[in-house]
């Protein structure tokens, strides 16, 4: 009977062993793949390439690099490494294409020289959402182990030279964008990647490749405390005694979104996704700002910027759709609304159609101008309060919402820094505007004393019609005064009603223009005075 045990354990071993070599054998072997020739548009030229697909990843050859056995080996190669990221990642990208024998801004995958750990993580960028330079590491070993690259010798000497200069110490955040040389230089780029390689390998063995697949699928997730102390305890491992702390870990994605004016030059590598909307930074602005400053603003306004989101949806609940979506705020700090022609006075601009955010100027700008542009974003477009083509009355709820009813913390942090010039502070003050026990401007009036001063100051006439509103300073803030005193007189339905009939008040409102005007310029100094003598 035992002998009968013993049998059956060692055809049971051998079967699974044989199942193991043949899972190991089939993984490594080569796939036969089709290549087709045409022309495709690439960096905006129409050029001729071969182009076959793998595994949902279209892969696509330079006419003139292209040799069929290289080609396809390269595509094998790249295969294993793209169908092992099915474990880190639930969902490829739509549409994914990878680009072989040249560049496009994105990808530089030569066929005529090894492939390189650089090489695998563009790839991987171009058929995943990676989100952290610890991936970068989890490649680099993956493909090594299956001897797809050659293994990185890194100095331990010279990565502990590097991290005993504090001002190194920031890179450990190991952002997907450290790794690769367009926010960071090439310099900072490689010491990165030495690093992270570094304590990828440092990990595994301490613990195993399996607890670093986890790390990396859960990075978003991860506690952020352990992942610092184990970037320490690798700090020491190599000899340094200085400690990391996190900068900002901020989980950047390759850009997937391509809303590009090609006549004005814009160029996104990456987006920086947010629960309820979407970073996407011009390349020039941060190389102008530099990585850390960039990041040191965004960390200024970012919990500034959900708070003020989450509280203009709050007050427009029962106006919006029912799937709000994302909007892309993309900075334009370098390029300006239109390159040189552009206009300083304008902050930002939304796009309907495409929902993008246009920020122009610099992050203090973007305080000022955000919410305003989020809130045509929630109030213009298909199932929201106003169509695409209404004439008159976008500026009304913007100004209204975002700079009279829910002026948000972002404006006030922008008005407060205007006050420390003192001569800002004292008009404030003087003009009864102040808030002497939080030290700050109480700036939901401002649009109340643009209309009051250019009235009482004879800078505009009294009387004119919806079509003639001025796009200027006191056009803006008359719409804003105006959309608020019909919402505290007449309610919402009546605003939105007016507002989508896209004309004039009087069947509406049961009044006129000129007489809404009358009313809401008696509203204003009413309200003016009533601030004044509280704060008096």
């Amino acid at each position: 009977m035992k002998q009968i045990k013993r049998i059956a354990l060692i055809l049971l071993l051998v079967i699974v062993f044989t199942a193991c070599g043949k899972e190991e054998h089939e993984q490594a072997q080569t796939v036969e793949v089709k290549w087709a020739n045409h022309r495709e548009e690439i960096n905006g030229r129409n050029q001729p390439c071969y182009f076959t697909e793998l595994d949902g990843v279209r892969y696509v050859v330079q006419s003139g690099a292209f040799d069929e056995s290289k080609a396809t080996k390269r595509v094998n190669d790249l295969n294993q490494v793209i169908r092992y990221g099915s474990k880190i990642f639930s969902d490829k990208k739509e549409n994914a294409v990878v680009y072989l024998g040249f560049s496009t801004g994105e990808q530089q995958i030569p066929l005529d020289s090894e492939l390189t750990a650089e090489g695998i993580f563009n790839v991987m960028e171009s058929v995943y959402p990676v989100n952290c330079g610890e991936q970068y590491g989890l490649f680099y070993l993956y493909a090594v182990n299956r001897d797809l690259i050659k293994k990185d010798e890194a100095d331990q000497n010279e990565l502990k030279r590097s991290f005993d200069d504090c001002e190194n110490l920031y890179l450990l955040d190991f952002c997907s964008p450290m790794v690769e040389s367009v926010y960071m230089t090439e310099k900072e780029a490689e010491l990165c990647r030495y690093a992270v390689k570094s304590f990828a390998s440092w990990y595994v063995e301490k613990y195993s490749f399996k607890d670093y697949e986890t790390l990396c699928r859960d990075i978003k997730e991860y506690d952020k405390t352990k992942l610092v102390a184990l970037k320490n305890d690798w700090l020491k491992s190599i000899g340094c005694k200085n400690k990391y702390e996190e900068f900002c870990k901020a989980f950047f994605v390759p850009n997937t979104y391509r809303a590009h004016d090609t006549k004005i030059g814009m160029m996104e590598s990456y987006e920086l996704p947010e629960n309820d909307a979407i970073w996407v930074w011009d390349d020039r602005d941060v190389k102008q700002l530099g990585y850390k400053e960039m990041m040191e603003q965004y960390k200024e306004i970012e919990p500034l910027r959900r708070k003020d989101f989450a509280n203009v949806r709050e007050f427009l609940e029962n106006w919006l759709p029912p799937k709000i979506g994302k909007p892309y705020m993309i900075t334009q700090f370098v390029q300006g609304e239109n390159g040189d022609n552009s206009d300083e006075a304008v902050s930002g601009r939304q796009s309907p159609i495409n929902n993008c955010i246009y920020l122009y100027h610099d992050w203090e700008q973007v305080k000022y101008s955000l919410l305003h542009e989020y809130v045509h974003y929630l109030t213009i477009g298909e199932g929201k309060i106003l169509p695409v083509d209404n004439r008159y009355f976008p500026e009304f709820f913007a100004v209204w919402i975002a700079e009279i009813e829910r002026t948000g913390e972002m404006q006030d942090n922008y008005f407060k820094k205007r006050c420390e010039d003192e001569t800002v502070r004292q008009s404030y003050q003087e003009a009864g505007f102040w808030n002497e026990k939080k030290q700050q401007p109480i700036t939901k009036y401002n649009m109340l004393e643009v209309v009051e001063y250019c009235f009482s100051n004879g800078l505009v006439k009294k009387f004119f019609s919806l079509e003639k509103f001025r796009n200027d300073a006191f056009g803006y803030s008359m719409r804003g005064c105006m959309a608020k005193y019909v919402y505290d007189t007449y309610g919402m339905d009546k605003l939105v009603e007016w507002a989508q009939s896209d004309g004039e008040p009087d069947e509406i409102l049961g009044i006129t223009f000129k007489q809404l005007q009358e009313d809401t310029w008696e509203w204003i100094q009413n309200e003016l005075e009533r601030v004044r003598r509280k704060t008096r």
